[in-house]
């Protein structure tokens, strides 16, 4: 629990049930998802983070694969989480801009996540079923986002 105002750690709930989702590696999502977080603080912030810095938790089951990352920054700290919340809301406008096609997501945000490995193939693979048949982003946003991804001109709406 994390009390209202006070400073945090960026930290995220990767989860997804496996028994709707029996193609998706979990292990595999959250490696680029962490490369996809690393690129996103330094676009913001100017700060490398290296893998040492974050304490993964695992907390899987054989149905639910659920894991929490905790960035451990010495160069950053939110004020709190709101502003923590903000920068994951800014990245996640940036996957969903990404994964709809949008032509107007900045081309040197689309260079640095080149730098950083993360080819389209990979970002699809943050979309999970869930129990309504919806595709969502297997990071926990606190139902901020209905993401959608378009290729080939067709969508795969939630």
């Amino acid at each position: 629990m994390i009390p209202e105002g006070a400073v945090c750690k960026l930290y995220f709930d990767l989860e997804f049930d496996k028994t709707l989702n029996p193609s998706s590696n979990g292990i595999s999502m959250v490696k680029t998802f962490v490369k996809f977080i690393q690129c996103e603080l330094l676009s913001a912030f100017n700060i490398r983070c290296k893998e040492d810095c974050i304490l993964h938790l695992d907390a899987s089951t054989s149905v639910k694969f659920s894991q929490h990352l905790i960035f451990n920054l010495d160069q950053c700290i939110f004020k709190d989480n709101i502003n923590a919340g903000n920068f994951v809301t800014n990245a996640c406008e940036k996957l969903q801009m990404f994964l709809q096609g949008d032509s107007s997501l900045d081309k040197s945000t689309l260079e640095l996540w080149k730098t950083f490995n993360l080819p389209e193939e990979n970002l699809v693979k943050f979309l999970v079923k869930n129990k309504d048949d919806n595709s969502v982003l297997f990071c926990d946003t606190g139902g901020k986002f209905k993401l959608s991804y378009k290729h080939d001109h067709s969508f795969i709406d939630n």
